[in-house]
């Protein structure tokens, strides 16, 4: 390439574009840190500019309706066709190199800001026989400063940006006269203590096996659900249909071993069918498979623009892994799983529950309620969450128990509040938690407001 022209890859643009167009979640693994902008060649930005507009309008994406939105745009027959865009699709053999060849398109990018801003700052010294040394240097620093600028640095805000959103916010609440600011999980002394799950929240649901977590935590994403709430569900201990027949156990109050079977009496199948119905309608994404984190995040973010998300649930995250290079250290991989988990919520702004294991020293002690410090072998998932639950259930111990069949919800962990203790019903055939009024024992001097609700 000549040493006048701006440095530029044609065929790394054709790669991620081409990629792009074979598989689309190769848009959501490099738009993180690439823009149109940041391809030389102009059919490449408009194509790109093109894609990205569908993809923010939640809009079906594939050859003829791309071809579509580049026509309405005037800029088909100049991109080249449809002929190009087949050509495109026809130069890239796979997709899976997408992010590499992205890297060469960002690198390439800023070495062209960066030639241009030279030639800016050789300018400002020629003119600055008179200007003060000061103002030169800044206004040098400042294109600089404006042409090394990456995607990724856009969350870089000003005070003043971050008090104009926060009056902004404050003053809608103050109008709402809500007390319950996020989404509400249909726990309401739970809610009560958390607001409800608020956008960018990292939260974790911790105990041993056998406590109820999982079947907490698909009682909250249908509670959302029945909202008109968009939920996405990763299990990886549990298939798409497992979790689907748990929840129509919990909907129609038949064992779900029973249900799972097809032992279904003839006066149960109106309910049955009822609650099919509810299921097939409701706005719930489930995804069974892709136990890294980087799969997860990647089809998070698919999910999150075709169909919007207000939240996710991760049931467990032990199960997740991480690259062969952070295995060897278990602890390095949970502390690398919880920090990327907890970006990812504060990227998309929506609340991420997650499921966790705790380990067997819980089992060696006298009082065998999880406290924060069982979360210490898991990595930095303590500090990185933003609330913490744990679960307890005395009957799982004590078979004499006098509480056969309550759960203790203990919010040990909360940013913004208090601490607490929700008592819960749970039946474990059906799947089903309800709140119950008993002894309350706060843990932070949280109590029920006079008159408030309480399910039983």
């Amino acid at each position: 390439m000549s040493e006048l022209l701006p440095p530029f890859n044609v065929e790394a643009e054709q790669a991620v574009l081409g990629a792009m167009l074979i598989d689309p979640d190769a848009f959501f693994k490099v738009d993180v840190t690439l823009n149109a902008a940041d391809f030389y060649v102009e059919r490449h930005r408009w194509l790109y500019e093109a894609y990205a507009s569908m993809v923010r309008d939640r809009r079906a994406i594939d050859f003829v309706t791309l071809c579509d939105e580049l026509e309405r745009r005037g800029q088909l027959n100049e991109l080249g066709g449809a002929a190009y865009i087949t050509e495109l699709i026809g130069a890239t053999p796979t997709s899976l190199n997408v992010v590499d060849y992205a890297v060469i398109v960002e690198r390439l990018a800023v070495q062209r800001r960066l030639v241009l801003v030279g030639a800016d700052i050789v300018q400002i010294g020629r003119k600055g026989e008179e200007e003060d040394p000061a103002a030169m240097i800044q206004a040098a620093q400042s294109r600089l400063i404006e042409a090394t600028l990456r995607k990724s640095d856009s969350s870089i805000l000003t005070v003043k940006e971050v008090a104009d959103r926060y009056y902004d916010r404050v003053q809608e609440r103050h109008k709402q006269g809500r007390t319950i600011i996020g989404l509400p999980t249909g726990f309401p002394t739970l809610d009560h203590m958390l607001s409800g799950l608020q956008p960018g929240r990292f939260y974790t649901l911790a105990g041993r096996p056998g406590m109820g977590k999982s079947a907490f935590v698909l009682a909250v994403a249908w509670n959302m659900a029945k909202q008109g709430k968009h939920v996405a569900v990763f299990s990886f201990e549990m298939s798409a249909e497992q979790m689907f027949n748990r929840w129509m156990s919990m909907l129609t109050g038949i064992d779900s071993r029973l249900l799972f079977m097809g032992q279904i009496q003839d006066s149960e199948w109106p309910t049955w069918v009822d609650a099919l119905g509810q299921l097939s309608g409701a706005k719930i994404h489930m995804v069974d498979w892709g136990p890294t984190l980087e799969s997860m995040a990647s089809k998070t973010r698919v999910i999150y623009m075709r169909y919007g998300l207000d939240l996710l649930i991760i049931d467990y995250l032990q199960l997740m892994s991480s690259p062969q290079r952070y295995r060897n250290d278990r602890q390095e991989e949970m502390g690398r799983i919880s920090r990327g988990t907890k970006n990812l919520a504060m990227e998309l702004q929506l609340p991420i529950l997650a499921a966790c294991q705790l380990n067997r020293g819980v089992e060696q002690r006298v009082d065998k309620h999880p406290v924060m410090s069982d979360l210490r072998e898991s990595g930095t998932l303590e500090q990185d969450s933003d609330g913490v639950m744990v679960m307890y259930r005395d009957d799982y111990y004590n078979k004499n128990s006098e509480t056969p069949g309550i759960v203790h919800l203990d919010l040990v962990k909360w940013r913004d509040g208090p601490t607490g203790r929700v008592f819960l019903r749970y039946v474990k055939e059906t799947n089903r938690f309800t709140e119950v009024d008993l002894f309350r024992k706060p843990l932070d001097g949280f109590t029920l407001e006079d008159g408030e609700e309480v399910l039983s």
